[in-house]
Protein backbone atom coordinates (compact mmCIF):
# COMPACT_ATOMS: atom_id res chain seq x y z
CA UNK A 1 0.00 0.00 0.00
CA UNK A 2 1.29 3.50 -0.80
CA UNK A 3 0.12 6.95 0.21
CA UNK A 4 0.16 10.23 -1.75
CA UNK A 5 -0.32 13.66 -0.20
CA UNK A 6 -1.79 16.26 -2.56
CA UNK A 7 -0.99 19.71 -1.18
CA UNK A 8 0.94 21.14 1.76
CA UNK A 9 0.16 24.69 2.90
CA UNK A 10 2.08 26.72 5.51
CA UNK A 11 -0.26 28.18 8.15
CA UNK A 12 -0.04 29.87 11.53
CA UNK A 13 -3.00 28.37 13.33
CA UNK A 14 -2.28 24.68 13.04
CA UNK A 15 -0.40 22.99 15.92
CA UNK A 16 2.68 22.54 13.76
CA UNK A 17 2.13 25.38 11.31
CA UNK A 18 1.21 23.00 8.47
CA UNK A 19 -2.18 22.34 6.90
CA UNK A 20 -2.28 19.26 4.66
CA UNK A 21 -5.20 19.15 2.21
CA UNK A 22 -6.41 16.93 -0.62
CA UNK A 23 -4.95 13.78 0.90
CA UNK A 24 -5.24 10.78 -1.41
CA UNK A 25 -4.69 7.23 -0.22
CA UNK A 26 -3.92 4.47 -2.67
CA UNK A 27 -4.10 0.84 -1.64
CA UNK A 28 -4.60 -2.55 -3.19
CA UNK A 29 -7.76 -4.50 -2.39
CA UNK A 30 -7.17 -7.35 0.03
CA UNK A 31 -7.34 -10.68 -1.78
CA UNK A 32 -7.10 -14.35 -0.96
CA UNK A 33 -3.32 -14.07 -0.53
CA UNK A 34 -3.65 -11.83 2.56
CA UNK A 35 -3.46 -14.34 5.38
CA UNK A 36 -2.55 -14.03 9.08
CA UNK A 37 0.78 -15.79 8.48
CA UNK A 38 1.71 -13.46 5.59
CA UNK A 39 0.93 -10.37 7.67
CA UNK A 40 2.96 -11.74 10.60
CA UNK A 41 5.98 -12.49 8.38
CA UNK A 42 5.90 -8.96 6.95
CA UNK A 43 5.75 -7.45 10.44
CA UNK A 44 8.80 -9.51 11.46
CA UNK A 45 10.93 -8.34 8.50
CA UNK A 46 13.02 -5.83 10.53
CA UNK A 47 14.51 -8.83 12.36
CA UNK A 48 14.44 -11.54 9.69
CA UNK A 49 15.33 -9.24 6.79
CA UNK A 50 12.78 -11.13 4.69
CA UNK A 51 14.96 -14.26 4.81
CA UNK A 52 12.58 -17.20 4.32
CA UNK A 53 15.04 -19.45 6.16
CA UNK A 54 14.47 -17.35 9.28
CA UNK A 55 10.68 -17.74 9.30
CA UNK A 56 8.69 -20.69 10.54
CA UNK A 57 5.04 -19.85 9.91
CA UNK A 58 2.39 -22.53 9.55
CA UNK A 59 -0.70 -22.27 7.32
CA UNK A 60 -3.63 -20.99 9.38
CA UNK A 61 -6.22 -21.71 6.69
CA UNK A 62 -7.71 -18.22 7.14
CA UNK A 63 -7.97 -15.12 4.97
CA UNK A 64 -8.08 -11.56 6.34
CA UNK A 65 -10.52 -9.35 4.44
CA UNK A 66 -10.20 -6.19 6.52
CA UNK A 67 -7.23 -4.88 8.49
CA UNK A 68 -7.57 -1.18 9.29
CA UNK A 69 -5.35 0.57 11.83
CA UNK A 70 -6.95 3.94 12.56
CA UNK A 71 -4.66 5.05 15.40
CA UNK A 72 -0.87 5.14 15.88
CA UNK A 73 0.26 1.69 16.92
CA UNK A 74 3.30 -0.59 17.10
CA UNK A 75 4.23 -3.74 15.24
CA UNK A 76 3.69 -5.71 18.43
CA UNK A 77 0.13 -4.41 18.80
CA UNK A 78 -0.72 -5.32 15.20
CA UNK A 79 0.82 -8.77 15.72
CA UNK A 80 -1.34 -9.29 18.79
CA UNK A 81 -4.44 -8.25 16.86
CA UNK A 82 -3.72 -10.58 13.94
CA UNK A 83 -2.63 -13.51 16.10
CA UNK A 84 -5.88 -13.21 18.09
CA UNK A 85 -7.88 -14.35 15.05
CA UNK A 86 -6.46 -17.87 15.44
CA UNK A 87 -4.97 -17.59 18.95
CA UNK A 88 -1.56 -18.85 17.82
CA UNK A 89 1.85 -18.31 19.38
CA UNK A 90 4.49 -16.09 17.82
CA UNK A 91 8.01 -15.04 18.73
CA UNK A 92 11.68 -15.57 17.97
CA UNK A 93 13.82 -18.62 18.59
CA UNK A 94 17.38 -18.26 19.89
CA UNK A 95 18.71 -18.24 16.30
CA UNK A 96 16.50 -15.20 15.47
CA UNK A 97 14.04 -17.37 13.53
CA UNK A 98 10.51 -15.97 13.69
CA UNK A 99 7.77 -18.51 14.39
CA UNK A 100 3.99 -18.32 14.15
CA UNK A 101 2.31 -21.63 14.93
CA UNK A 102 -0.58 -23.37 16.58
CA UNK A 103 -0.23 -23.74 20.35
CA UNK A 104 0.59 -27.17 21.69
CA UNK A 105 -2.22 -29.26 23.14
CA UNK A 106 -2.01 -31.66 26.04
CA UNK A 107 -2.05 -34.64 23.66
CA UNK A 108 0.60 -33.40 21.22
CA UNK A 109 3.06 -31.28 23.22
CA UNK A 110 6.66 -32.49 22.61
CA UNK A 111 8.45 -33.76 25.70
CA UNK A 112 11.10 -31.08 25.12
CA UNK A 113 8.40 -28.40 25.56
CA UNK A 114 6.71 -29.89 28.66
CA UNK A 115 7.92 -28.82 32.11
CA UNK A 116 7.17 -31.28 34.91
CA UNK A 117 6.98 -30.18 38.55
CA UNK A 118 5.69 -31.57 41.84
CA UNK A 119 5.16 -30.34 45.39
CA UNK A 120 8.48 -31.96 46.35
CA UNK A 121 10.39 -30.19 43.56
CA UNK A 122 12.86 -27.66 45.05
CA UNK A 123 12.49 -25.57 41.88
CA UNK A 124 8.81 -24.93 42.68
CA UNK A 125 8.79 -21.96 45.07
CA UNK A 126 5.11 -20.98 44.88
CA UNK A 127 1.95 -22.58 43.45
CA UNK A 128 -1.21 -20.49 43.20
CA UNK A 129 -3.18 -22.26 40.48
CA UNK A 130 -6.82 -23.12 41.01
CA UNK A 131 -9.85 -24.24 39.04
CA UNK A 132 -11.83 -21.10 38.27
CA UNK A 133 -15.60 -21.58 38.48
CA UNK A 134 -16.63 -17.94 38.88
CA UNK A 135 -17.64 -17.34 35.24
CA UNK A 136 -19.43 -20.65 34.67
CA UNK A 137 -22.82 -20.61 32.98
CA UNK A 138 -24.95 -23.15 31.13
CA UNK A 139 -27.46 -20.77 29.53
CA UNK A 140 -26.83 -17.65 27.43
CA UNK A 141 -29.51 -15.16 26.44
CA UNK A 142 -28.61 -12.49 23.87
CA UNK A 143 -30.75 -9.51 22.89
CA UNK A 144 -30.49 -8.42 19.25
CA UNK A 145 -32.26 -5.97 16.96
CA UNK A 146 -33.60 -7.16 13.60
CA UNK A 147 -33.35 -5.22 10.32
CA UNK A 148 -36.85 -3.83 10.76
CA UNK A 149 -35.94 -2.48 14.21
CA UNK A 150 -37.74 -5.07 16.30
CA UNK A 151 -36.15 -6.66 19.35
CA UNK A 152 -35.36 -10.35 19.36
CA UNK A 153 -33.34 -12.73 21.47
CA UNK A 154 -31.28 -15.89 21.04
CA UNK A 155 -31.03 -18.50 23.75
CA UNK A 156 -28.55 -21.35 24.04
CA UNK A 157 -28.40 -23.82 26.93
CA UNK A 158 -26.53 -27.01 27.76
CA UNK A 159 -27.42 -29.31 30.71
CA UNK A 160 -24.48 -31.68 30.08
CA UNK A 161 -21.97 -29.82 32.23
CA UNK A 162 -20.95 -29.43 35.86
CA UNK A 163 -23.98 -27.20 36.56
CA UNK A 164 -26.43 -29.80 35.22
CA UNK A 165 -30.03 -28.60 34.96
CA UNK A 166 -29.47 -25.90 37.58
CA UNK A 167 -29.29 -23.09 35.05
CA UNK A 168 -26.89 -20.22 35.54
CA UNK A 169 -27.77 -17.59 32.92
CA UNK A 170 -25.54 -14.99 31.25
CA UNK A 171 -27.25 -12.07 29.47
CA UNK A 172 -25.56 -10.39 26.49
CA UNK A 173 -26.51 -7.12 24.78
CA UNK A 174 -25.82 -7.68 21.07
CA UNK A 175 -28.14 -5.07 19.57
CA UNK A 176 -25.25 -3.70 17.49
CA UNK A 177 -24.59 -7.11 15.88
CA UNK A 178 -26.21 -8.88 12.96
CA UNK A 179 -28.44 -11.87 13.66
CA UNK A 180 -25.84 -14.28 12.26
CA UNK A 181 -23.04 -12.76 14.35
CA UNK A 182 -25.24 -12.85 17.45
CA UNK A 183 -25.92 -16.57 17.11
CA UNK A 184 -22.21 -17.29 16.69
CA UNK A 185 -21.37 -15.20 19.76
CA UNK A 186 -24.00 -16.97 21.88
CA UNK A 187 -22.75 -20.44 20.88
CA UNK A 188 -19.10 -19.50 21.41
CA UNK A 189 -19.73 -17.89 24.79
CA UNK A 190 -21.63 -20.93 26.06
CA UNK A 191 -18.94 -23.36 24.85
CA UNK A 192 -16.21 -21.33 26.53
CA UNK A 193 -17.95 -20.89 29.88
CA UNK A 194 -19.57 -24.30 30.32
CA UNK A 195 -16.58 -26.02 31.96
CA UNK A 196 -14.11 -24.66 34.55
CA UNK A 197 -10.40 -24.39 33.77
CA UNK A 198 -7.26 -24.01 35.85
CA UNK A 199 -5.84 -20.50 36.13
CA UNK A 200 -3.22 -18.76 38.26
CA UNK A 201 0.53 -18.28 38.73
CA UNK A 202 3.55 -20.18 40.01
CA UNK A 203 7.18 -19.34 40.74
CA UNK A 204 10.14 -21.46 39.57
CA UNK A 205 13.84 -21.00 40.22
CA UNK A 206 17.06 -22.67 39.14
CA UNK A 207 17.03 -25.73 36.85
CA UNK A 208 13.65 -27.29 36.01
CA UNK A 209 12.90 -30.73 34.58
CA UNK A 210 11.46 -31.45 31.15
CA UNK A 211 9.43 -34.52 30.23
CA UNK A 212 12.25 -35.81 28.01
CA UNK A 213 14.53 -36.15 31.07
CA UNK A 214 16.64 -33.07 30.44
CA UNK A 215 16.78 -29.84 32.45
CA UNK A 216 16.80 -26.15 31.54
CA UNK A 217 17.23 -23.00 33.55
CA UNK A 218 13.95 -21.46 34.65
CA UNK A 219 15.03 -18.23 32.96
CA UNK A 220 14.94 -20.05 29.60
CA UNK A 221 11.24 -20.88 29.85
CA UNK A 222 9.21 -19.20 27.09
CA UNK A 223 5.48 -18.54 26.61
CA UNK A 224 3.94 -21.32 24.56
CA UNK A 225 5.61 -24.13 26.47
CA UNK A 226 3.43 -26.28 28.72
CA UNK A 227 3.67 -27.26 32.37
CA UNK A 228 2.26 -30.14 34.39
CA UNK A 229 2.15 -30.54 38.15
CA UNK A 230 1.95 -34.29 38.77
CA UNK A 231 0.32 -33.67 42.16
CA UNK A 232 -2.80 -32.07 40.65
CA UNK A 233 -5.83 -33.54 38.89
CA UNK A 234 -5.55 -31.48 35.71
CA UNK A 235 -3.18 -32.15 32.84
CA UNK A 236 -0.61 -29.99 31.04
CA UNK A 237 -1.39 -26.27 30.99
CA UNK A 238 -0.23 -23.61 28.56
CA UNK A 239 2.30 -21.07 29.85
CA UNK A 240 0.88 -17.71 28.79
CA UNK A 241 3.25 -15.16 30.35
CA UNK A 242 6.76 -15.30 31.81
CA UNK A 243 8.21 -12.66 34.14
CA UNK A 244 11.83 -13.12 35.23
CA UNK A 245 14.15 -11.87 37.96
CA UNK A 246 17.70 -12.33 36.71
CA UNK A 247 19.43 -11.79 40.04
CA UNK A 248 17.34 -14.49 41.74
CA UNK A 249 17.30 -16.79 38.67
CA UNK A 250 13.55 -16.86 39.23
CA UNK A 251 10.51 -16.69 36.94
CA UNK A 252 6.81 -16.21 37.54
CA UNK A 253 4.60 -18.14 35.11
CA UNK A 254 0.96 -17.40 34.32
CA UNK A 255 -1.30 -20.28 33.33
CA UNK A 256 -4.84 -20.49 32.04
CA UNK A 257 -5.24 -16.93 30.72
CA UNK A 258 -5.25 -17.84 27.04
CA UNK A 259 -7.91 -16.16 24.93
CA UNK A 260 -11.04 -18.25 24.55
CA UNK A 261 -13.08 -19.47 21.60
CA UNK A 262 -15.35 -16.52 22.31
CA UNK A 263 -12.42 -14.06 22.04
CA UNK A 264 -11.11 -15.69 18.86
CA UNK A 265 -14.50 -15.46 17.19
CA UNK A 266 -14.81 -11.75 18.05
CA UNK A 267 -11.31 -11.12 16.66
CA UNK A 268 -12.20 -12.87 13.41
CA UNK A 269 -15.35 -10.82 13.05
CA UNK A 270 -13.36 -7.61 13.60
CA UNK A 271 -10.85 -8.42 10.85
CA UNK A 272 -13.48 -10.21 8.74
CA UNK A 273 -11.31 -13.31 8.74
CA UNK A 274 -12.78 -16.33 7.02
CA UNK A 275 -11.74 -19.83 6.14
CA UNK A 276 -9.78 -20.11 2.89
CA UNK A 277 -11.76 -21.95 0.19
CA UNK A 278 -10.61 -25.51 -0.33
CA UNK A 279 -7.96 -25.91 -3.00
CA UNK A 280 -6.54 -22.39 -2.55
CA UNK A 281 -3.11 -21.76 -1.01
Amino acid sequence: MRYLVGERIETDYRPFGVDITKILVYGSALGDDVTPERVMMNLARPVTGGDIDKTDCDDTGYIIEQLCISEPTTRRQVMDEVAATVDWNYGFEENRTFFFRRPFRADDVPDSQLIVVSSADPALREWDVRVDRRELCNRVVAYVRTKDGHANCYIASEPDGPLGTHYQTKFLDLRDRTANDAQQIVDAYLADHLWPRPTGTLVLTGPVHLADGSTIEALHIRPGMMLQNVDTDFGPQMIEHVTGRLAAREVTLTLGQRSSRFDRMLARQQLQARKRPKGKK
